[in-house]
C-alpha cells in the first residue's frame, strides 16, 4: 500500500507501514533521492529562523542537513550519533523512543559537537518541572530557569543532579525578571502564559532581557478552548463561557473561592489580538508558527489546533 504525497513540489509514493492494528504511517525515505533532498532543503531554509548551528539525529536527517548547510553556505552542523565512537571525547548521551523504531535508541554527541552548541545563554521562563532545563544544559547551553513555583523548580534540581548537569535556578516572576538588559541569546517559554494576566508586561520583560537578533519561542493555548465547561469536557463539549475568559471574572465568586482554596491554577484565555499584536508592538517579528491537537477526545474532533507555538525574533 502507498500514499501519494506532494513534498516540496515533488510527488512521491510513500509506502504505508503498520504501527498498530489501527495506525499506519507513510514512510518518507530520503536516502538515494537527490532531487527530493535538494528540494526539501531549499524549502526548509525558507522557513528556518535565524540559527547558530543545525543538529539532526543519525541517520535519516544527515543528507538533508548536509544539503541545507551547503545551500546556506555554512561549514558546520551536528549529528547526534546512535552510539559512542572511538574518536568522541566527553560523550553526552540521551535515549529516544521513535515510533519508526522497535526499540529505545541512544543518541550521542562528543566534545567537538558540544563546543559548537555550548555558550549560548538561554532563559527558560516559567520552565520549571525538570523537562526543558536539563535538555538545554545537556547540549551545552548556559541555562537559567525562572519559575514562580518552588515545587516545579525542585524537579529541575532533581533532574540536573541525576544527570550531573548545571543550570542557574531562580524562583521569581516573569513580570519582573531579575536580569540586566540584553542578557540572553534565546528565551524559551513553555505553555504557561495562560497563567499570567498581563501579557503586555511579560512581552516587555522578554524584550528587555533578550539581545537584538535573539529568538523567543513560546507556547500558548488556543483561546477557543476556554469557551467549554471544563467540568464536563471528559464526557461532552458544552459551551459555557464567553471570550476572553478569566477565572477572576468568568467564574462565580463561589467557584473562584473554591479554586483558590484548593490551590488550583488561575487561568486567562487572552485573545489572538493580545497574543500577536502585543508581541509585534514590542519589536518582535514572528518567523515561525506551529499548532497541534490536544491528544484528547472529544476535543480534537472539533478543534484541531488546541495549542499554538510561536517563534519570534527581536529586531529592534
Amino acid at each position: 500500500m502507498f500514499y501519494e504525497m506532494t513534498i516540496a513540489g515533488l510527488k512521491r509514493q510513500l509506502p504505508l507501514c503498520k504501527v498498530t492494528d489501527d495506525l499506519y504511517i507513510g514512510a518518507f525515505i530520503m536516502f538515494s533521492d537527490v532531487e527530493i533532498t535538494k528540494a526539501c532543503a531549499a524549502e526548509l531554509l525558507k522557513k528556518a529562523p535565524e540559527f547558530d548551528i543545525m543538529i539532526t539525529a543519525e541517520s535519516k536527517g544527515i543528507p538533508l542537513l548536509y544539503e541545507m548547510a551547503r545551500q546556506a553556505g555554512v561549514n558546520d552542523y551536528v549529528v547526534a550519533r546512535k552510539g559512542p565512537k572511538v574518536y568522541m571525547d566527553n560523550i553526552i548521551t540521551t535515549e529516544v523512543d521513535s515510533i519508526t523504531t522497535a526499540h529505545v535508541q541512544t543518541l550521542c554527541i562528543g566534545q567537538k559537537e558540544i563546543d559548537l552548541l555550548k555558550g549560548k545563554r538561554v532563559l527558560n521562563a516559567c520552565g520549571g518541572g525538570g523537562q526543558q532545563t536539563p535538555i538545554l544544559s545537556a547540549f551545552g547551553a548556559s541555562v537559567t530557569v525562572v519559575d514562580i513555583s518552588s515545587k516545579q523548580l525542585e524537579q529541575d534540581r532533581i533532574a540536573l543532579n541525576r544527570y550531573d548537569l548545571k543550570a542557574e535556578i531562580i524562583e521569581g516572576s516573569v513580570l519582573s525578571l531579575p536580569f540586566g538588559d540584553e542578557t540572553f541569546d534565546h528565551i524559551l517559554n513553555p505553555c504557561s502564559l495562560n497563567f499570567v494576566e498581563d501579557l503586555d508586561k511579560v512581552y516587555s520583560e522578554f524584550h528587555r532581557v533578550l539581545r537584538k537578533g535573539g529568538s523567543l519561542i513560546f507556547g500558548i493555548s488556543n483561546p477557543i478552548l476556554y469557551i467549554f465547561d471544563d467540568k464536563k469536557i471528559e464526557k461532552k463539549l458544552k459551551v459555557k463561557y464567553t471570550l476572553p475568559f478569566s477565572d477572576t471574572s468568568s467564574l462565580s465568586p463561589k467557584e473562584l473561592e473554591k479554586r483558590l482554596k484548593e490551590q488550583d491554577t488561575v487561568e486567562f484565555s487572552h485573545t489572538l489580538s493580545s497574543i500577536i499584536s502585543n508581541l509585534l508592538s514590542k519589536g518582535f517579528v514572528i518567523d515561525g508558527f506551529f499548532s497541534d491537537g490536544s491528544g484528547f477526545e472529544p476535543l480534537d474532533s472539533f478543534v484541531s489546533d488546541s495549542y499554538l507555538a510561536f517563534k519570534a525574533t527581536k529586531i529592534k
